[in-house]
């Protein structure tokens, strides 16, 4: 009950809200408060951290990969995560193009002239 209300104000389900309604009608606005507040403890803290905008961690961000391997049959070796020394970053420093490293991209003659000619304005 307490992670229905909670939830309810921070997804676009309607259910959720109507839910929460009928919940403050049977249990009261005091009841509903303490819930939307988490005041008591009680809502479910794997939804809490679901809802959180803090990256997962590095041990979490494991788990949901070796889950997909499993689930898409990949061998998974603990070794694919990389230098456990990495502050955790999204962008692996080391991958060429990402960091710094700008690679050469061709022009192609032509490709973004528009009906008013060269793309470069000269």
């Amino acid at each position: 009950v307490h992670t229905l209300i909670w939830a309810a104000p921070r997804t676009e389900v309607s259910e959720f809200k109507a839910i929460s309604k009928q919940f403050s009608i049977k249990y009261g606005s005091s009841f509903i408060s303490r819930a939307r507040a988490n005041a008591d403890g009680q809502v479910n803290s794997k939804i809490v951290s679901r809802f959180s905008i803090d990256p997962p961690s590095r041990e979490q961000r494991k788990e949901y990969l070796q889950e997909l391997a499993k689930e898409a049959r990949i061998p998974w070796d603990d070794k694919m995560m990389g230098d456990d020394s990495l502050t955790g970053s999204l962008v692996d420093d080391r991958v060429p193009g990402l960091a710094g490293d700008v690679p050469d991209i061709p022009v192609i003659p032509g490709y973004n002239d528009g009906p008013g000619g060269s793309a470069g304005g000269s």
